[in-house]
């Protein structure tokens, strides 16, 4: 069995790649990482932040040809109960931008409220980071958390038959406001630039207290994931059978 999981950026996968060893592809055009869990062959790979290019990588890398993709990373709570570290799945991704949604195979959801994850009737999938209270309070009405890619890569799974399911760790709250728009220190393939950042902190000092209570927040929120990631895939690769039929039957 093979799976694919997409994460926007290296610290969202960062405490999984140390917990399981993964080692870095060298055939693969589009890079990334593979590990194995049992008889399942995993390959991790990055897209960088936004929808525009978690469509591309996620294109190239579906060539692949996995049984399975899991677009995995952080998100912010829209709602009062979803808190810091908690790790949700959704049943449908919805695009804000556009209303589209897309809905999240049963089996794979069922596995993994077994594994730990709360199910959210919606994750919604924003072209732009949701910086303030205001706007997540807006949004609260519509989906229980948001971010930036789910929705793309859930489209190209689904255009080619492969099942797909989002699973997204909390890394702000609802009552938080973003300390910066982060797109402004992303390079051009969608990683925080170090030296934007740097700048950006020299231009508002004031903001680093809210900067460095978001990053402990983040990388807690990133080793629950990966502690999530770690039970999931190693039960799904122990039903591969089961996930491969599951896989046959759609592109059938």
């Amino acid at each position: 069995m093979r799976i694919l999981i997409t994460f926007a950026l290296d610290l969202e996968f960062a405490p999984w790649k140390r917990l399981h060893r993964f080692a870095k592809t060298a055939d693969s055009p589009h890079g990334g990482y593979e590990g194995r869990f049992d008889e399942a062959q995993v390959r991790a790979v990055l897209t960088g932040v936004g929808g525009a290019r978690a469509k591309s990588v996620a294109n190239a890398a579906l060539e692949w040809r996995p049984d399975l993709c899991i677009t995995a990373g952080l998100a912010g709570s829209l709602r009062a109960e979803y808190r810091v570290g908690q790790v949700l799945a959704a049943r449908d991704i919805m695009e804000l931008e556009s209303s589209r949604t897309v809905s999240v195979d049963a089996s794979l959801l069922s596995r993994a409220q077994a594994c730990g994850a709360i199910l959210i009737d919606r994750l919604l999938t924003s072209s732009a980071m949701i910086l303030s209270v205001e706007g997540k309070k807006r949004l609260g009405n519509m989906a229980g958390a948001v971010e930036m890619e789910s929705f793309a890569v859930a489209m190209e799974a689904g255009a080619v038959n492969i099942p797909a399911i989002a699973v997204r760790a909390i890394s702000d709250e609802a009552d938080e406001d973003l300390p910066m728009n982060f797109g402004d220190v992303l390079d051009e393939s969608g990683e925080v630039n170090k030296a934007k950042m740097a700048r950006a902190v020299a231009r508002a000092p004031h903001k680093l207290p809210a900067l460095m209570r978001l990053g402990r927040q983040s990388k807690a929120a990133s080793l629950k994931l990966a502690e999530f990631l770690e039970r999931y895939v190693t039960g799904l690769a122990t039903s591969s059978g089961n996930i491969v039929e599951m896989a046959e039957a759609r592109r059938a």
